[in-house]
């Protein structure tokens, strides 16, 4: 995989979600989803070319999501008196359920 590959699998990415901004406004995550199967589904081919670095990038993407997330969920737990434990153990749950698929438990 060569940066061509990462950079044209970033462009499609970013033109998705820009799409889906200007269409789904409100419900983007739904959108993208709803744009990016869509076009898979209707162009394997084309879309099938970014596979493998798509596929590096999202794995990279997902685990600054969760770290993000876990980060901001112990701040937003102190902060957030009546809902802080129950998103403790949301979070927590995920996490574990992450780890466990990752490490194919």
């Amino acid at each position: 995989i060569d940066a061509g590959a990462f950079l044209e699998a970033l462009a499609y990415g970013l033109v998705v979600v820009a799409a889906s901004e200007k269409l789904f406004p409100g419900y983007s995550v739904v959108g993208s989803s709803l744009i990016g199967v869509g076009l898979a589904t209707a162009f394997p081919r084309v879309i099938g070319t970014l596979d493998a670095a798509a596929s590096r990038l999202g794995t990279v993407f997902l685990y600054v999501f969760f770290a993000t997330a876990g980060a901001s969920g112990t701040g937003l737990a102190a902060t957030l008196k009546g809902i802080g434990p129950q998103l403790a153990v949301f979070l927590v749950t995920l996490y574990a359920v992450h780890l466990a698929v990752v490490l194919g438990v």
